[in-house]
C-alpha cells in the first residue's frame, strides 16, 4: 500500500480520524457498520495502485472518532 497518513479533523466540535493514502483523483471511502478503514486494507491498496487518492474517515464511535 502507498504511504498511509492519519490525521484528526474537527467536525462540529467532535474529533474525526481520517486516513489518507495514494495520489490522484480523490475517492471518499466509507467503512461499513462496526468496521474501520483498516478492515479494507486490500481494497485501499488496489485503489492506490490504480492511481486513486483514498480519503477514509472513521465514522463516529469507530477508529478513534468521537
Amino acid at each position: 500500500m502507498s504511504t498511509v497518513t492519519w490525521r484528526d479533523v474537527e467536525v462540529d466540535g467532535a474529533t474525526v480520524r481520517v486516513m489518507e493514502a495514494g495520489r490522484g483523483d480523490p475517492l471518499l471511502f466509507l467503512h461499513g457498520w462496526g468496521l474501520t478503514p483498516r478492515a479494507y486494507a486490500d481494497g485501499v491498496t488496489r485503489l492506490t495502485a490504480a492511481g486513486v487518492r483514498v480519503i477514509a474517515p472513521c465514522l463516529p464511535g469507530f477508529g478513534g472518532s468521537a
